[in-house]
């Protein structure tokens, strides 16, 4: 099935040697109107400059998760920054309860990263997910020459832990309620 998923994905065994053979200013040009929604949907990328984007975009890797992969591990160290290009992918607390489901233009793994904290979450594919990593070497990299931009990380990590805790809160409170409103049975 990965196969498959590869194929309607209009990519092949054969891509990277296909684009290995391009110079690398068309490479890069390239990977970056690939990479055109992600750039100007996550908000993380919104306010950088251009060099900095581009330093990103040499990093890069794409992944493909399969539905049921676990992405990040809870209680291992991260190991990269991940964006969701497509698909969706749901956020577990220890427990394995799904607190909330990640979806196309999102990111996770930056906390964990910055931090060098342990994961407190897991996040596990729900169906074919498209990935970019950046792998923490490269990302701490790409920081050294972007100092400023450690902050603007760490920023936009914690709005959207608090959007996340938001929805997880939302969600909690429905099944309360959802629990209190049991049907009771009348017998007539």
């Amino acid at each position: 099935q990965y196969y498959q998923y590869l194929w309607t994905r209009m990519q092949s065994l054969d891509d990277k040697a296909l684009l290995g053979e391009l110079p690398y200013s068309l490479q890069l040009q390239l990977a970056l109107v690939l990479n055109r929604t992600l750039f100007t949907r996550v908000p993380i990328f919104k306010q950088m400059e251009t060099t900095c984007i581009v330093s990103f975009v040499q990093k890069m890797r794409p992944m493909i998760a399969m539905p049921q992969q676990v992405v990040l591990q809870q209680g291992a160290e991260a190991s990269a920054l991940y964006f969701v290009n497509r698909g969706r992918l749901a956020v577990l607390n220890q427990a394995g309860l799904q607190l909330d489901t990640l979806v196309d233009n999102d990111f996770f793994g930056e906390s964990s990263l910055i931090n060098d904290s342990l994961c407190v979450l897991a996040v596990r594919a729900l169906e074919y997910c498209d990935l970019m990593c950046l792998h923490k070497g490269d990302f701490e990299r790409v920081l050294l020459r972007f100092p400023d931009l450690r902050e603007s990380v760490l920023e936009h990590a914690e709005m959207a832990r608090e959007e996340r805790e938001a929805r997880a809160e939302k969600l909690a409170l429905r099944c309360r309620v959802h629990a209190l409103v049991k049907p009771r049975l009348v017998l007539h």
